[in-house]
């Protein structure tokens, strides 16, 4: 292959590598989805594409991963963005909001040191465990004063740690 047709294929398949990346991350936001041996949701998806495509396997690995990192970002900034104006519309005290990202950061520790068991884990027994969490964070919310539904989406059900979406 010549330069420019290395060059134009790549101006084709970046974007329809992040089109799908984009649309996998969606269905990726809840935990009980199955993943491979490797941890990755996504390791099959990114072999297809490595293969379809002739890509290097180290170079859709990292699209993904940036992408992930991407969207972390960006969920982090709304929740600020929203913890921020609760405090400014005093729906919550400045030390009510240290208490929620304190909270969202230890939730998201346990979720990464956790990542195998979930895994390894029935339907029936994700659901329990997840019943389970979003009980203990009821009961944490209450201690504390904060309501769940106006940070967590909690009146979707989901619980923690899935969007702080307005």
């Amino acid at each position: 292959m010549k330069g420019g047709e290395i060059n134009m294929k790549k101006k084709i398949i970046l974007p329809v590598i992040m089109a799908t990346v984009i649309g996998v991350s969606i269905l990726s936001a809840t935990p009980a989805h199955a993943q491979t041996n490797d941890g990755s949701p996504f390791q099959s998806l990114i072999q297809k594409i490595v293969e379809k495509f002739g890509l290097e396997q180290a170079d859709v690995e990292a699209v993904f991963q940036e992408h992930r990192n991407q969207m972390h970002a960006q969920m982090q900034q709304r929740m600020e963005t929203r913890l921020n104006e609760s405090v400014t519309n005093g729906t919550i005290t400045e030390e009510q909001k240290q208490l929620v990202l304190k909270k969202h950061e230890e939730m998201q520790a346990e979720r990464e040191k956790n990542r195998d068991t979930w895994q390894n884990m029935t339907q029936e027994e994700r659901k329990a465990e997840h019943e389970k969490r979003q009980a203990e964070m009821k009961s944490w919310a209450e201690k504390n004063g904060i309501n769940l539904d106006l940070f967590f989406g909690f009146k979707g059900g989901r619980g923690f740690g899935h969007g702080f979406a307005k």
